[in-house]
């Protein structure tokens, strides 16, 4: 899909035929004379409106500063015009307008003859449109709510001195109307298409313009990417939702104030546990080794019920790293021990 804009360029142009064409824009440039005729008898009307598309986007892209150059022409004559009648106010002023004039002219000469270069490059392509006869086109408005015509002089359209937005959906060049209808759906003008059955008006549209293909895809990239989030956080967390896992490693009423532990992943809370175990018989304070071995036993719970492991198997392998850690144990005898609790409790 191309769009195509009414903008200065459709100010300047009287109107538009029917058929969605774009009117030709008279100008002083020279103009070109073609070459040998072009066969375009194999090309499909889609084909050939896809490259009338591209034609008048680039025409329209170039025409785009017309109108600023032509102020700005029209702005440096006036100086020039001045200077001539009241004289100079500092030396050179006359020479500068006077190349003001003739850089802004060369730059409208310049612009025109762009346009006219695209004008003519379209040109054989709009002579195999008439010479066929025209043939169905859909046309697809950008605003909110936008609707699918069959022209851009819809009636429903430029209205109130605005000009409205389009997109030529020139996928659809030549179809016939009840396909453009069924695709358009929703979006599908009644006025365009007046025998658009109601039940075809209340369906899903699955016209959209690039700008929107794109915001989608972005959106989709956006859900996809959330939902990998997502999917990690709950691989690696140790509760079914992904939440953080919290529990409270001391007792209540005692010295040291009770704020429980957040661990969002597994490997942190194996971490802790390790850890823990570790210089747990160091603690001199009963209450608090048994709140600290409460809490393991609640990671260890955890750590079970995700992996469908017995909870004294994996108390068992946390106190195994705890002994590696801590260097009372050598890696093969930590591996013997974990092979001698795989095969008691069953763990393969």
């Amino acid at each position: 899909m191309t769009g195509i804009s009414d903008s200065a360029e459709a100010a300047r142009e009287n109107a538009r035929e029917t058929t969605g064409r774009f009117g030709e824009q008279h100008h002083s440039a020279p103009e070109v004379a073609l070459g040998g005729a072009m066969d375009l008898s194999g090309h499909t009307p889609a084909d050939i409106d896809a490259k009338l598309a591209e034609l008048y986007e680039e025409r329209a892209r170039i025409l785009q500063p017309l109108g600023c150059r032509e102020e700005e022409l029209e702005r440096a004559r006036a100086t020039l015009a001045r200077v001539e009648e009241q004289g100079e106010k500092w030396d050179g002023e006359l020479r500068w307008a006077e190349g003001q004039v003739d850089r802004f002219a060369q730059e409208v000469a310049k612009l025109e003859d762009e346009a006219a270069r695209i004008r003519l490059e379209a040109a054989p392509y709009e002579a195999e449109y008439r010479a066929r006869g025209g043939w169905t086109r859909a046309y697809l408005t950008t605003g909110t709510n936008g609707h699918v015509h069959s022209s851009m002089d819809c009636s429903t359209c430029n209205r109130e001195g605005k000009l409205t937005r389009f997109v030529w959906m020139t996928e659809y060049s030549g179809a016939d109307e009840q396909t453009i209808v069924e695709d358009a759906g929703e979006r599908a003008c009644t006025t365009c298409h007046p025998s658009a059955p109601t039940e075809v008006l209340s369906r899903p549209t699955k016209m959209f313009t690039q700008d929107e293909k794109r915001k989608q895809e972005e959106r989709e990239a956006r859900e996809a990417a959330k939902a990998e989030r997502d999917r990690k956080r709950i691989e690696n967390a140790l509760t079914p939702d992904g939440s953080p896992l919290y529990v409270h490693t001391e007792p209540e009423g005692g010295r040291y104030r009770r704020y429980p532990e957040e661990f969002k992943t597994e490997r942190s809370a194996v971490m802790w546990a390790t850890d823990h175990l570790a210089w747990l018989p160091l603690m001199q304070d009963p209450e608090r080794q048994e709140s600290h071995r409460a809490a393991i036993r609640t990671i260890a719970e955890a750590i079970a019920t995700k992996h469908d492991r017995p909870v004294e198997y994996v108390l068992g392998e946390l106190q195994v790293k705890a002994d590696l850690k801590t260097k009372d144990i050598t890696k093969k005898v930590a591996d013997q021990r974990l092979a001698e609790l795989a095969q008691k409790y069953g763990v393969s």
